[in-house]
């Protein structure tokens, strides 16, 4: 069986996994994320990511969102039962209810190989990897 992944190479592509939160997605360029306007993936409304991403040894910089305290700002909002690795998130800046680098509320399979650099800053829980670790609720939500 060979395992195929859509291919992200984009900002857009990257944003696009919200419309398929169970995918398998492998990142093939870096990413330059200043000025892109950000949503977290994955979310109380649409549901967590609980696909599979990897980063494939590349880099997402200048990602950022301020949330102030209403909302989740990381790369993934909620997530569950994923694996995301080999991804580096360098000058992140992230403000929010929970902010992290990678994931801002689940509890993944696995996570690893991840680098983060940057500014993150939450109202309840700030992590560099995960800001809050817990087990979905009813429909996924945090």
């Amino acid at each position: 069986m060979i395992f195929m992944a859509t291919e992200i190479s984009t900002m857009d592509d990257l944003q696009a996994i919200q419309g398929d939160l169970s995918g398998d997605y492998v990142l093939t360029d870096d990413l330059d994320a200043l000025d892109y306007d950000w949503t977290p993936i994955g979310d109380q409304f649409e549901g967590p990511f609980t696909g599979t991403f990897d980063g494939n040894g590349h880099t997402i910089d200048g990602l950022s969102l301020d949330n102030g305290t209403d909302g989740p700002a990381a790369l993934f909002g909620l997530a569950y039962g994923c694996t995301i690795k080999n991804v580096r998130l360098h000058n992140v800046w992230f403000q929010g209810a929970y902010a992290a680098g990678l994931i801002a509320t689940g509890q993944p399979d696995l996570v690893g190989n991840i680098e983060v650099t940057g500014r993150i800053e939450g109202e309840y829980g700030a992590g560099g990897i995960i800001a809050r670790v817990e087990e979905p609720s009813g429909g996924g939500e945090a």
